[in-house]
């Protein structure tokens, strides 16, 4: 592994939800702050997905 390589691997970044702002912990090999979509708003934007699909598969 190069020393570049070894840098990234050493450098922790702050993960955040990107729909609500949860903090989601730490992620390797990232500098700074990273996003994402947290388990609960994920839960909330596929119900939500499948709402309107039923809505567009009735008309």
């Amino acid at each position: 592994m190069s020393e570049n390589e070894q840098s990234d691997q050493e450098k922790i970044g702050k993960r955040v939800c990107a729909w609500c702002g949860k903090d989601m912990g730490e992620k390797k090999g990232v500098e700074g702050t990273t996003h994402g979509m947290c388990a609960e708003c994920k839960a909330k934007f596929d119900k939500k997905i499948e709402e309107e699909d039923n809505e567009q598969n009735k008309q």
